[in-house]
């Protein structure tokens, strides 16, 4: 690994993710079985998690926090924890991802807890290669939860994607028309290696350069937009009407030099790359009193970001959270 150009940026963009559990199997994020069992007594409580944001905001500025997981839902208490993360951090963006199994039930409360920018999962409309890609997910379950969002007003929802070319490369224009009839965004996200992922990666990886080209055989492009901090954009004109889409090209154009994320995940370990091996235990020396050494834990760890060469986590993606 070797130092990135931008490692001495300050403020960062956390990605919170509160539970390791989650309700689907989905062939690049988490096994057929499971190899361990979830330990909830190892979870950091709601206390736990508030107090760590709290360390690293006071040395590090956060300007958004996105709620990941596993699956978020399935925390009790989701709602209740967003409230006084928006209370923390009054200025900051409030996001989450989820699957949108359970979303049909608890959009409305999440909105309320202050969510303003929202992702859901859908990688095919099938129910057929849904339930094969998830093992045992109900797409219309998941189209559900994305409608009920949409009638809960938050301000922003995005619809993300992986590209996989035997599950969803042939029917991206069904997909974009999906996002299209709500007024979405969406993104298509390229496979990684990284832990269940590895597996299917050779047969299944689609770049995002291939998918536009295939895009635009069904759509015309008008152009690029604006790009974020992880995605290239276009506009499509989509029946009529024009359609923001975006790529994360996390292999074919990787974006490390401009990457600004933290994570914490649901056992209070800090990483400062999503391809980081072995995650810093903030927790234990929390629970133990030792502030002054987590807020070392801190500084050392979040300004010294690294350009990975050529190595993937053998962990699934579940466990911290995409």
């Amino acid at each position: 690994m070797k130092p990135s150009p931008n490692a001495a940026w300050r403020p960062v963009y956390l990605r919170l993710s509160v539970t390791d559990r989650c309700n689907l199997r989905c062939r690049y994020c988490r096994p057929a079985q499971s190899r361990a069992k979830f330990a909830p007594a190892g979870l950091a409580t709601d206390e736990d998690l508030l107090a760590l944001i709290s360390l690293l905001h006071e040395q590090f500025p956060v300007y958004k926090v996105r709620i990941t997981g596993g699956e978020p839902l399935l925390r009790p208490g989701l709602p209740e924890l967003i409230e006084v993360i928006r209370e923390q951090l009054p200025k900051a963006e409030l996001a989450m991802t989820t699957n949108a199994v359970l979303l049909k039930q608890h959009a409305v409360a999440v909105r309320r807890a202050g969510v303003e920018f929202l992702n859901t999962s859908l990688d095919t409309l099938s129910p057929e290669l849904c339930k094969e890609l998830t093992r045992g997910g109900d797409v219309r379950t998941i189209v559900d939860g994305i409608r009920a969002a949409h009638a809960a007003g938050f301000p922003q929802i995005r619809i993300n994607t992986v590209l996989m070319r035997n599950y969803n490369g042939d029917s991206l224009p069904s997909l974009v028309r999906f996002a299209a009839e709500l007024g979405c965004e969406i993104r298509f996200i390229e496979l990684m290696p990284f832990g269940e992922g590895a597996a299917i990666y050779d047969r299944e990886f689609l770049s995002a350069d291939e998918a536009l080209e295939s895009l635009e055989t069904e759509f015309t492009n008008l152009g690029s937009l604006p790009r974020s901090s992880t995605a290239r954009r276009h506009r499509l004109m989509v029946d009529g009407n024009e359609q923001a889409i975006g790529f994360i090209t996390n292999m074919s154009h990787p974006f490390c030099d401009g990457c600004d994320r933290t994570r914490l995940d649901s056992r209070g370990r800090l990483y400062a790359c999503l391809r980081t091996v072995h995650g810093v235990d903030l927790l234990a020396p929390y629970r133990a009193g030792r502030i002054e050494m987590v807020r070392s834990l801190i500084r050392d760890e979040v300004p010294n970001k690294t350009i990975p060469i050529g190595m993937w986590p053998t962990h699934n993606m579940v466990t911290i959270g995409g």
